[in-house]
């Protein structure tokens, strides 16, 4: 993480960024600040006027030592790495707390840093790695709190579960997936006898809930609602959502190569034909019926579509036939993401607070094989993700780099002279073209007039906002390219499933463009 410590701001960095600027002014409404987000069509008074709403304010406060540094992009970057090793040590603490050997949980946290997306989100400014990290120490906690019944335990699981929560509102569903764990047995019977007479045990899960409560009640947008264009909940997204979260337990995360390829006899056999047999149905329907549509489901997509969901399934029926009380508690972790079909968009970065289950249900998996090829499964996983890992790093370093320059060199050299300079977009294009004082196009306010300047980007701005500017003159351009790929736009989609499942796409043809216009 060393060379990327001054990396740039980028995609949904700058929305927190602005939550800890808000914070500073208004200490209990981080949400409370004005944005325009992807053009002036989408301009809210409040950032919290949002659908659904949830307050996930948390990250805007880790972020406030960022804003006081003047926007440092490493001190944003160093809190995160530090973070990280917080993950990685409640790794090998819960791993360790959970039957593993020392040698597994070693490997499991090796493993969970070298697995997408876990570095490539440490990279960022936004709250997915914090949530992870704080919801394992949390579930480390409470292990703690069962098995050492140490009241810090117990006030730590409490604190840290509500702020992972608050970090992220679907980790909440981490909690009654907890009290799983919690119990010694979970049948019905048995666990109702058990409530009755360990109560206590639970009290951390009732904690965390209700200081989350207590949080997203004093943070929450108070405000009237408003107006926005987009549909961001809804039946419709399932469609896309699905499809991506079985994708990524196939690739980047290898769950259902290693769940299939540990299988044994005929149950092997089944899982390898069954599922090919199903995914080329499409194809070869496509071809004899000549429909293009099917054709479409053609593609390697579908391949990790089925599997990876043949592989959950399977998974999730051995660990409930075997009684498997661990094994229930990590299948029932990896569901977390789940609800998050019905979001608009389904990005790799939603898989990293269910990363740790599935790295130890591999673990356990690769323990049913002999040791040799344990290790050395282990070690091929470790190289080829941490390098792949470093890839989706460098390429995400290049593509956040080229807004920070963009801005610097067409619009600070107009703003000095006093010019007035206008931008359009997201990203981290919205916070670098604030900082070299260029101002938002906001439907509500007055906008360019004749002489002032007009910065764009191609893959931050809509397009359609030109139209309403038809009368201008291109007066500076930088274009940039990717040589080591590119992880949004030309295919890539490390931080959406819109542009495909793969985090990474390798397009040496595609570009990103800087338009400075004059308005006439």
């Amino acid at each position: 993480m060393a060379p990327y410590l001054n990396k740039a701001f980028t995609i949904d960095d700058p929305w927190f960024l602005l939550e800890a600027r808000q914070i500073l002014k208004t200490p209990v409404q981080p949400m409370s600040f004005p944005i325009c987000w992807m053009g002036e069509d989408i301009c809210l008074k409040r950032a919290g006027a949002v659908p659904p709403g949830a307050a996930q304010g948390l990250m805007g406060y880790l972020l406030v030592p960022v804003i006081l540094a003047g926007g440092a992009e490493w001190v944003a970057h160093l809190i995160q790495l530090l973070l990280a090793c917080v993950a990685v040590l409640a790794m090998v603490d819960l791993a360790l707390r959970l039957g593993f050997s020392v040698k597994q949980a070693a490997a499991g946290a090796l493993l969970l840093v070298a697995l997408p997306p876990f570095l490539p989100m440490t990279n960022t400014a936004m709250p997915d790695l914090p949530a992870a990290a704080l919801a394992l120490a949390g579930t480390t906690c409470a292990l703690a709190w069962k098995q050492e019944r140490r009241r810090w335990a117990g006030v730590g699981a409490a604190v840290l579960l509500a702020l992972a929560s608050y970090a992220r509102p679907q980790i909440a569903l981490l909690l009654p997936v907890l009290a799983i764990l919690l119990l010694d047995n979970w049948r019905p019977r048995e666990a109702v006898r058990e409530l009755q007479r360990d109560w206590w045990r639970w009290v951390p899960i009732g904690g965390a809930l209700l200081l989350l409560a207590i949080v997203n009640v004093l943070t929450h947008d108070a405000g009237p609602p408003q107006d926005y264009p987009m549909a961001m909940i809804g039946l419709s997204n399932i469609e896309q959502g699905l499809p991506a979260y079985l994708t990524y337990v196939s690739f980047p995360i290898p769950f259902s190569t290693i769940w299939i390829a540990t299988r044994r006899g005929w149950t092997r056999i089944a899982l390898l034909v069954v599922p090919g047999m199903i995914a080329i149905l499409p194809y070869t329907a496509g071809l004899l019926l000549n429909k293009p549509r099917l054709l479409a489901f053609g593609d390697w997509s579908i391949f990790a579509v089925v599997y990876g969901g043949v592989a959950l399934a399977h998974m999730a029926i051995e660990q409930l036939r075997q009684r498997d009380h661990v094994g229930v508690f990590l299948a029932a972790w990896v569901l977390i993401p789940l609800p998050a079909i019905f979001y608009q968009q389904f990005p790799l970065k939603y898989m990293l607070a269910v990363l740790p289950a599935l790295v130890l249900i591999m673990m356990r998996a690769l323990g049913d094989t002999s040791l040799s090829v344990a290790r050395a499964v282990e070690a091929a996983m470790l190289v080829g993700f941490t390098a792949y890992s470093c890839l989706l790093l460098k390429a995400d370093a290049d593509f956040a780099n080229f807004s920070r320059t963009a801005t610097d060199e067409l619009i600070r050299q107009h703003t000095g002279a006093d010019q007035r300079v206008w931008y359009s977009g997201q990203w981290g294009f919205y916070w670098y073209a604030d900082q070299a004082g260029a101002k938002v196009i906001d439907r509500d306010l007055p906008g360019p007039i004749h002489n002032d300047l007009l910065l764009v980007g191609s893959l931050e701005t809509n397009e359609s906002m030109l139209q309403k500017y038809p009368n201008r003159q291109l007066i500076d351009e930088r274009e940039y390219r990717a040589p080591y790929g590119w992880t949004v736009g030309g295919g890539g989609g490390l931080y959406t499933n819109h542009a495909g499942h793969a985090p990474w796409a390798w397009s040496p043809e595609f570009t990103a463009s800087y338009r400075l216009y004059r308005i006439r």
